[in-house]
């Protein structure tokens, strides 16, 4: 079977090597391109522990911090794989999602032992800080990377799609599932989704790409990566 990657570049390589390793081939397009920004003075005084809501903020803070003493605390398992590979010490990992990362933090320190640095993008799907505050710590979220996204579909994708050549497109978020569906439709391509099926990390992210007449709709079990893994032989 081939599987079409969306995720960002930094992410769909090793992506890819997976699904590859499962047999299937692979085609990448990727809907987001991350620039990190370098200018950015960070100051972790204070900072009881660092929240990354994704992989792309793990790899940005690294390049600009050489702090690696700071408890860091993940989205997933993907992210803390990265920040681990990065030098980081002291490393937890949460469910997949910002509301499982919340409750992470929330059960494992206090708000009075310091404030809290989210390092994201500028755009989040969801806010940590309104998941926290409610229990009383103190968030500050600094933005280290920007996603700019696709403008257009590479021509293999365009092929595969018009063949009808996919058994499947992987969507790890709601952004990457709405600049796909605008570009599917921009190229009149919306009838030859019912020639494939589209497989997503979470509900908020089939929700939309439920836009599209896919031939089958497939949510993973959990937001990780084994599980999305699964659902290519479902």
């Amino acid at each position: 079977m081939r599987f079409l990657i969306t995720r960002p570049e930094e992410d769909a390589e090793p992506l890819a090597e997976a699904v590859r390793a499962l047999g299937h081939d692979t085609l990448i397009d990727s809907m987001l391109r991350i620039t990190a920004f370098d200018d950015v003075q960070l100051d972790t005084d204070g900072v009881q522990a660092i929240l990354f809501s994704s992989a792309n903020g793990v790899r940005a803070f690294s390049d600009i911090s050489l702090n690696r003493r700071v408890p860091v605390y993940t989205v997933g398992e993907a992210s803390a794989a990265i920040a681990r590979d990065m030098g980081f010490r002291k490393v937890h990992a949460a469910g997949g999602d910002v509301a499982a990362l919340a409750q992470l933090v929330a059960g494992a320190l206090k708000p009075e032992e310091g404030i809290l640095m989210h390092v994201s993008g500028t755009v989040v799907a969801r806010e940590l800080k309104d998941l926290l505050q409610k229990d009383g710590f103190n968030v500050f979220r600094v933005r280290l990377y920007e996603s700019e996204p696709a403008t257009r579909l590479s021509e293999p994708t365009i092929a595969h799609f018009s063949k009808g050549a996919l058994d499947g497109v992987l969507f790890y978020s709601p952004r990457t599932a709405q600049i796909f569906t605008d570009l599917i439709i921009e190229n009149r391509l919306t009838e030859a989704c019912r020639n494939t099926r589209a497989l997503c990390l979470s509900e908020a992210v089939a929700e939309v790409a439920d836009k599209m007449p896919w031939r089958a709709i497939k949510v993973a079990d959990a937001p990780s990566q084994s599980a999305m893994l699964a659902l290519l032989s479902s």
